[in-house]
């Protein structure tokens, strides 16, 4: 603040950015002008950003937002989104950009908060006669293996009916089998002889129920 490098934008009487203000860029390298933006226009900018991250790809690589949507620079030669770890400096002391970044900043982790909770959430439109079938699955992918494995290691589900569901269009469970880790369920379908496993039961539940 005392570089003395600060203030708005001035010109001379020919236009040209006044003299004081190009002297004290190049003492110092740098300038801030003050009061460049007014009235509506952070706003406007604030409203763009926004829309550009709501279009961004819903990850990296991905060719659609996470509405489904074209994604911005989908199908760009150049690369128009860069990610990151969070708190990360993935191009420090590498050579990307011609070595333009030659010392790695500090990294450090990225804390979660002892009530953090992984989630992701998913609609399921089921309209009678016309709703598709769901494969029997085991919710959860990465921990089966886990010498840590206990019968929550995957989490949880709610799962909200706005409608209800009956046993023609509802989830089938086969019970405690979240307690046995990974099942073999092509094996299953080929005892049972079809596509109804044995022990299932259908989830059955009123519109409101979770």
């Amino acid at each position: 603040m005392t570089l003395g490098n600060r203030g708005p934008i001035r010109v001379d009487a020919s236009g040209q950015l006044a003299a004081d203000i190009v002297e004290a860029y190049w003492r110092v390298g740098f300038y801030v002008f003050t009061g460049v933006l007014g009235g509506d226009e952070p706003a406007d900018i604030e409203r763009d950003v926004v829309a550009i991250l709501a279009r961004a790809p819903i990850s990296e690589g991905a060719t659609v937002d996470a509405a489904g949507r074209p994604a911005l620079g989908a199908g760009c030669d150049a690369p128009t989104f860069f990610w990151s770890r969070p708190l990360a400096d993935p191009r420090g002391g590498t050579r990307v950009a011609k070595g333009r970044h030659p010392a790695r900043m500090y990294q450090p982790t990225p804390g979660n908060g002892p009530d953090f909770a992984p989630f992701n959430a998913a609609l399921f439109i089921k309209q009678p006669g016309l709703g598709a079938s769901v494969a029997w699955h085991q919710d959860g992918v990465t921990h089966w293996d886990s010498p840590q494995f206990d019968q929550g290691i995957h989490g949880f589900n709610f799962m909200a009916q706005l409608d209800g569901c009956t046993a023609a269009n509802g989830v089938w469970v086969v019970p405690g089998v979240h307690k046995l880790g990974k099942v073999d369920i092509q094996a299953l379908v080929e005892v049972a002889g079809s596509d109804r496993l044995p022990d299932a039961v259908p989830m059955i539940a009123a519109p409101g129920a979770v």
